[in-house]
């Protein structure tokens, strides 16, 4: 049974990464570049970055 996630959920989901600094850089992974996108495939119950 797939189950949709709800859109503020998505949306704490898409803002948690601009909280993981990395430590010798000092700056935030998204910031970084290494995450272009994040999309929820409901198929599978996945969370694809």
């Amino acid at each position: 049974m797939a189950v949709a996630l709800a859109p503020q959920l998505f949306d704490q989901v898409e803002e948690a990464p601009k909280d993981v600094m990395d430590p010798q850089l000092g700056v935030n992974i998204v910031d970084l570049g290494p995450i272009y996108a994040l999309t929820w495939d409901e198929e599978n119950n996945a969370l694809i970055i």
